[in-house]
C-alpha cells in the first residue's frame, strides 16, 4: 500500500462518517419537529373535545324547535292573520327572547 492508498482510504473513512453524521442529524432534526408537530395536533384535539362538552344535542335543539314553532303559531293566532309591521316586529321580538332564554337554559343546566 503506498501512502497516496492510505490517505485515500482515510478521506474515503472520513467522509463516510461525516455522511452518516450528517444524516443521524437530520434524523434528530426531523424527529423535534415531529414531537413539535404532534403536540400541536394534541392541543387541536383537546381543544375539540372541550368544545364539544358545549355543544347541544340533536335532541335538545329538535324539541326547542317544535317549542318555538308551538309559540309562533300561538302568536300568529293571537294577533290574526291581518297582522301590522310593528305587529310583526313584536312577534320576531318575542321569537328571539324565547330563543335566547331557552339557549341559556341549555347551557346553564348542563
Amino acid at each position: 500500500m503506498t501512502p497516496t492508498d492510505h490517505e485515500a482510504l482515510v478521506s474515503l473513512r472520513d467522509y463516510v462518517d461525516t455522511r452518516i453524521m450528517a444524516i443521524e442529524k437530520g434524523i434528530d432534526i426531523a424527529h423535534r419537529a415531529m414531537e413539535i408537530r404532534l403536540a400541536g395536533m394534541n392541543e387541536i384535539r383537546e381543544q375539540l373535545r372541550e368544545q364539544a362538552e358545549h355543544f347541544a344535542t340533536k335532541d335538545a335543539v329538535d324539541y326547542n324547535e317544535k317549542r318555538l314553532t308551538i309559540i309562533e303559531n300561538q302568536l300568529a293566532n293571537i294577533v290574526g292573520a291581518n297582522t301590522g309591521k310593528w305587529q310583526i316586529a313584536i312577534i320576531a321580538g318575542a321569537t328571539v327572547v324565547t330563543a335566547a332564554v331557552t339557549l341559556i337554559h341549555m347551557v346553564l343546566t348542563k
